[in-house]
């Protein structure tokens, strides 16, 4: 088993106790590399990170006997990397999985590049379609993709940290579900920062007009790429970024030689498109079968799970996040959009100021233009946006496009 592996490092496992549970860590014979802490309030023993890595795994040593008398609880275990028939298991140990979410990587193992797995995975058609969006995005926007692996500045971090979270809350606001990354943000700032120096992450950012539109964080093992935290700026809803930062990402996995782009939990269209593989994540109850203490605990435990399993295979898990979010959520006022095409003879330009659509009081009006260049491929700079003073009409015109939007509460 690989030390080196993000969740198993320094730095992931200092700072989750920091942050989570101070208690002391404990290691033991029988199993490794997985460390443990002991639950606040029940005998049983479960492992650092606990349900916030994106994986892990472990291996059982036979001549150790440490477990005796105890109950241990591992949350998200890999089922590719733990297959049930390869673990050999001590002789007073009892074993229980059960199956949590579905996960999905993308092997890469054997092709020649992002190209050769891009034409293995998908049709002639999907390759067409998935590149118009990078086209169009190239077409209308002045683009960078960038990678900060082993080296970042802190104020370029606080900036890139700082905006990845803006673009969270805006578009699961718009999801209307509650986000653990904004609900676990200073453990995230602490975490990704000390990481991506260490060359244990890294910050893949896709700038549009200089500013980011797309980030993504992932954990990096040698081998293995985790497409941990990712976000977009959804103004840019028609050009598909999470497709176009996946194709930017991949490249740099066949760069740098990861063999293994792992999509992690939950099972959502691109995850299905992009992958070649699913496993499954898993919670293993170990406990001394000897013990009837050890034996309650752990019991409870696999039944706890798989009521829990239950609960989410009829989605009672959305429900209850939609549920969390409005009791969260402030009134907030919803205005309608109309767009018309534009008659010029009712426009008269002396009436109507021309503004920027990056600055904060015309920032509704964005997307707007966003989607009308997509249509129309040009420039964003070269169309021209108007408003009337109560910043309520706007006129937008450019290359084949001439339209009047309309704001109402």
């Amino acid at each position: 088993m690989q030390k080196n592996h993000p969740f198993f490092g320094t730095i992931f496992t200092s700072l989750w106790s920091e942050h989570f549970q101070k208690n002391s860590i404990f290691e033991y014979k029988f199993i490794d590399p997985v460390q443990f802490v002991r639950h606040k309030y029940l005998p049983i023993y479960h492992n650092v990170g606990r349900n916030i890595t994106n994986g892990i795994y472990y291996n059982l040593n036979q001549s150790g006997q440490d477990y005796k008398g105890k109950a241990f609880l591992i949350y998200d275990v890999l089922s590719d990397k733990m297959p049930q028939e390869d673990i050999e298991v001590p002789a007073g140990l009892s074993v229980k999985r059960v199956r949590q979410y579905k996960g999905y990587l993308s092997s890469l193992e054997g092709f020649g590049g992002f190209e050769d797995y891009f034409a293995n995975q998908f049709s002639s058609k999907s390759r067409t379609n998935l590149r118009k969006y990078l086209k169009r995005l190239d077409t209308n926007f002045n683009t960078e993709f960038k990678v900060f692996h082993g080296k970042i500045s802190k104020e370029e971090y606080d900036v890139h940290f700082g905006k990845m979270l803006d673009l969270i809350e805006k578009r699961f606001e718009e999801l209307e579900l509650e986000n653990n990354i904004l609900r676990l943000q200073d453990y995230y700032y602490d975490l990704c920062y000390k990481m991506i120096l260490n060359k244990e992450a890294s910050l893949n950012v896709l700038y549009v007009n200089e500013e980011p539109a797309a980030i993504s964080f992932c954990f990096l093992s040698p081998e293995r790429a985790y497409f941990a935290i990712t976000t977009f700026d959804t103004d840019f809803r028609r050009y598909n970024l999470g497709h176009v930062l996946i194709m930017k990402i991949m490249e740099w996995c066949f760069d740098n030689n990861i063999k293994e782009f792992d999509y992690s939990k939950g099972t959502y269209d691109y995850k299905t498109r992009w992958s070649n593989k699913f496993y499954y994540f898993e919670n293993h109850i170990l406990y001394d079968k000897t013990s009837l203490k050890a034996l309650f605990y752990g019991n409870l435990f696999y039944y706890f799970f798989r009521v829990k399993q239950f609960l989410r295979d009829i989605e009672f898990n959305k429900l209850y996040s939609r549920i969390k979010f409005f009791l969260k959520k402030k009134e907030t006022k919803s205005e309608t959009i109309d767009i018309q095409e534009l008659d010029t003879a009712d426009f008269d330009k002396n009436k109507y100021q021309e503004i920027s659509i990056s600055e904060k009081p015309h920032s509704n009006v964005k997307s707007v233009v966003y989607d009308l260049a997509f249509s129309k491929p040009q420039k964003v700079e070269d169309i021209k946006v108007y408003a009337n003073s109560e910043k309520s009409h706007y006129f937008i015109q450019g290359k084949g496009i001439s339209k009047k939007v309309v704001f109402t509460a």
